[in-house]
């Protein structure tokens, strides 16, 4: 027991000596340039996606593995993993304060130490960030046209009894084909937006979603914080794209959005709708802002059979077709 006290009472610095070696900093390193592309256009404050999220959790996780496996290198099992931070809480030198720090660290201290990671690794500002790497789905390649998809969700779930793979799938395919050109390089980016706290996605979804490469923006249980997300996303797009090569897809029947359609088209953006509305009128409105609206299930129906239907423009007669 003594001994087992005393080993305890030398972790701290014994990982004073991990932390200042290579192999710790190689480590995190390596961490950092499989990671830090994810956060290229972090800003604190502004919407946060899941594989960022996850990534924080990654790391913390990281962070105490590579403590807890140097400690068992002297025999301080994982048992004692609590006991040893208790001590290096009473310790003032600099190497404990600032491991207790990263093992504390916040979502947003996190993000923002990842961006400056990446500034670091890949030595570019942030505009070269988002027009030059093509590092991650957010770093743009300067391709023949760019393609957004922003997918309300929660307004448009998933149907019932369909895998979200392949409503993801058939989306993509159906923007990609009708409203792109065809032959052209597209550089597609679909993001949803939905809150974990409403439970809107199952872990399947979420999982299905990922799989079919949809970027995954979380929002808060707060009355039309989606709707605030995606705005802000709308605005920060039409930032750094050339409205020339891009196309917007919103996939909403939320008139809510009329303004952003209408700033969308002065801007000089080609602007499409995917809805599942019902009623005819709403979605006749919703056409004068659009350069087209179809249904879900028009969509859907389309990758069913391969037809290759026409993009169904809305003009008052048919266009209320739902689900």
């Amino acid at each position: 027991m003594d001994e087992a006290k005393a080993l305890i009472k030398a972790a701290p610095s014994i990982l004073d000596s991990y932390v200042r070696g290579d192999s710790f900093k190689e480590a995190l390193n390596t961490f950092y340039k499989l990671h830090s592309p994810k956060f290229s256009e972090f800003v604190e404050g502004d919407e946060y996606r899941l594989d960022q999220s996850e990534a924080h959790g990654q790391y913390l996780d990281e962070l105490e593995a590579l403590l807890e496996g140097k400690l068992e290198e002297f025999t301080i099992t994982s048992d004692h993993f609590a006991e040893v931070l208790s001590t290096m809480l009473e310790g003032n030198d600099d190497v404990s304060k600032q491991l207790m720090e990263a093992m504390d660290l916040s979502f947003e201290d996190f993000g923002s130490m990842m961006r400056s990671k990446f500034d670091e690794l890949y030595g570019v500002t942030r505009k070269e960030a988002d027009v030059g790497l093509g590092l991650n789905a957010h770093s743009k390649r300067n391709p023949a046209l760019s393609l957004r998809i922003l997918w309300d969700i929660e307004n448009v779930p998933v149907p019932k009894g369909m895998e979200a793979f392949s409503v993801a799938s058939a989306i993509i395919s159906y923007c990609e084909e009708k409203f792109c050109e065809q032959g052209a390089q597209i550089d597609t980016l679909t993001t949803c937006f939905h809150s974990p706290e409403k439970k809107t996605l199952s872990r399947q979804k979420i999982r299905d979603l990922d799989r079919a490469s949809v970027e995954q923006v979380l929002v808060s249980s707060k009355r039309e914080d989606a709707d605030r997300k995606i705005v802000s996303r709308i605005n920060r797009e039409m930032g750094v794209l050339d409205s020339t090569s891009s196309v917007f897809v919103l996939i909403s029947s939320d008139n809510d959005f009329v303004s952003s359609y209408q700033h969308l088209k002065g801007g000089g953006f080609v602007c499409h709708n995917i809805h599942n509305c019902p009623n005819a009128n709403m979605v006749k409105a919703l056409s004068l802002f659009c350069e087209s609206c179809v249904s879900l299930s028009v969509v859907l129906a389309a990758a069913e059979s391969g037809a290759g239907l026409d993009v169904d423009v809305v003009d008052g007669e048919d266009g209320g077709e739902g689900e």
